[in-house]
């Protein structure tokens, strides 16, 4: 416990194009970036096939948000249509968060299947 794990999934699902501040354990973007700091940057690099991706995402101290795909700046729509190429996009669904296997267990078996 306390060894980050949670983080890592939140930079993971922030690079994703997550855009829910509760998924990301946040009130406010600003919150993403370390104390002091002026930007927050994730990168992933995907094995496509025999091709090597690479996407990132990146804040800053005044909220703007910029995403990459190949270290060129894209629109966010382009991201995810990448993604959605690849059968990855930011439901969430690729991620498991803080908190989330106690939830399903707690639900009854009606919950369950809807």
């Amino acid at each position: 416990n306390g060894s980050g794990k949670s983080n890592v999934c939140d930079a993971v699902r922030f690079a994703l194009g997550e855009n829910s501040l509760k998924a990301l354990r946040v009130h406010n973007t600003t919150q993403l970036i370390h104390t002091n700091g002026k930007k927050a940057r994730v990168t992933l690099t995907l094995q496509l096939n025999d091709t090597e991706r690479v996407i990132s995402r990146e804040i800053d101290a005044n909220g703007k948000v910029r995403y990459f795909l190949d270290n060129k700046r894209v629109k966010r729509s382009t991201l995810k249509d990448f993604l959605r190429q690849h059968n990855v996009d930011d439901s969430g669904r690729h991620v498991i968060g803080q908190g989330e296997i106690e939830r399903f267990l707690a639900l009854n078996a009606k919950e369950r299947r809807q």
